[in-house]
């Protein structure tokens, strides 16, 4: 027999799941709101300073009471962080507490040197990916202020009802701001304007376990920017969901190829004087699939989600007839 396999130090598993879970700044950014949202907060505010991998999230939720700070770990982002602030006054308390960790290790809980007025966190992220250099230095500020955007933009298009706001504090600019709404409608039209929102429809459909709802565009677009597919409130990026949605609205009149022919008129003919060319159409839509956990096994990338279904051919079908 062959030397027995020894298992990897508690901290060097943590740092592997972590590397997994969070692959860049704007996941980062987004497990952060999620967390904010999971609190009950209605008012979210991201500042972020990229060429020195800072990151803050205040929220209004009901705040972290004393001893559930004490528990408090967020072990996603205490491992790849320099140091990690959160500071929190709860609903039922007039102080505000501090606990930082430092490099994953966590200090001891303190009064916090800036008190907030009211209940919710602030969640601040000193030098990410401090033990990751080469991670770092694929960060690209201007690329990653980009995909942060869209990242907001899609929490906000499926929480209408939550005010959010970006803010780069290299620049003082505030690069996103939205408002609470009544509906998903009114948000999109907020976002991208009412050409794109006026030829949204509504449309909802069920199987057994399976229910959809949002809206479909009777419009294509010369860009996919426009299409968001949610599971239980999740944004789930380039599914096979998108695939099959994207396959029905190419067979209907809404989705098509559009031909652009440059012509001359050349003795009383009309001739091309360029090749013909395609302009392809996308769908606009945002759906949201509500269903059990149990029906489906997730894995969020970078660029895509890995999204597998206990029965795909339900929810196929139930996309199909919306």
């Amino acid at each position: 027999m062959g030397d027995r396999i020894a298992s990897l130090p508690a901290d060097v598993r943590s740092l592997l799941r972590t590397g997994v879970a969070i692959t860049n700044v704007a996941q980062c950014v987004e497990e952060l709101v999620v967390n904010a949202l999971d609190a009950g907060a209605t008012c979210v505010a991201i500042r972020v300073d990229l060429p020195c991998f800072k990151i803050q999230v205040v929220d209004n939720g009901k705040g972290i009471r004393q001893d559930d700070l004490q528990r408090e770990a967020l072990a996603s982002l205490r491992d790849i962080t320099s140091i990690l602030e959160i500071n929190s006054r709860s609903q039922t308390s007039t102080h505000t507490f501090c606990k930082i960790f430092q490099q994953g290790r966590p200090l001891s809980i303190s009064d916090s040197t800036v008190p907030r007025s009211s209940a919710g966190t602030t969640v601040t992220v000193h030098d990410l990916f401090y033990n990751l250099p080469v991670r770092k230095k694929c960060c690209n500020p201007a690329l990653d202020l980009e995909k942060i955007r869209q990242k907001v933009e899609s929490i906000a298009l499926i929480k209408p009802s939550i005010s959010l706001s970006l803010r780069n504090d290299v620049s003082g600019h505030v690069v996103l701001q939205t408002h609470k709404t009544n509906n998903i409608l009114n948000t999109f039209t907020y976002l991208f304007g009412p050409g794109k929102s006026k030829s949204l429809t509504e449309v909802s459909g069920k199987e057994v376990d399976f229910a959809v709802e949002g809206y479909i565009g009777k419009k294509g677009v010369n860009k996919k920017d426009y299409q968001f597919i949610y599971i239980n409130g999740r944004n789930v990026l380039k599914t096979k969901l998108h695939k099959v949605v994207n396959h029905q609205l190419s067979k209907s009149l809404i989705l098509r190829r559009k031909l652009e022919l440059s012509t001359n008129k050349f003795r009383g003919h009309i001739m091309n004087t360029s090749p013909t060319k395609t302009t392809d159409q996308h769908g606009i839509y945002v759906l949201n699939v509500t269903c059990p956990y149990k029906e489906y096994d997730i894995t969020f990338e970078p660029a895509k989600t890995l999204v597998e279904f206990k029965n795909f051919e339900l929810l196929q079908h139930c996309l199909e007839k919306l």
